[in-house]
């Protein structure tokens, strides 16, 4: 959607359309980011990929600024490195 296509636009104060327009670049940069993560993993699947994959489909969805919480974001990467060391994605 492009943001001048906001229902709302011409009553917007220009922070609040500021922030349409940041809301609107950031999702799609996420766009961009799971295409990019999809092609990767089409080639070469990994645990850690998909995990990405899923925060930032999670983020296109909800909120485009915010990924998950840095501490459980970190155990699920920890947990995916070890998943894609003990299935051999790594060598």
């Amino acid at each position: 959607m492009r943001h001048t296509d906001h229902p709302n636009w011409k009553n917007l104060s220009n922070a609040e359309k500021n922030r349409v327009r940041q809301t609107n670049y950031r999702r799609g940069g996420l766009r961009r980011e799971i295409r990019e993560l999809e092609r990767h993993i089409s080639e070469k699947p990994s645990f850690v990929l998909m995990g990405l994959l899923k925060r930032k489909k999670h983020a296109l969805d909800n909120n485009p600024f915010y990924e998950g919480d840095e501490d459980r974001n970190f155990i699920e990467d920890v947990r995916n490195i070890f998943l894609d060391y003990e299935k051999g994605n790594y060598k």
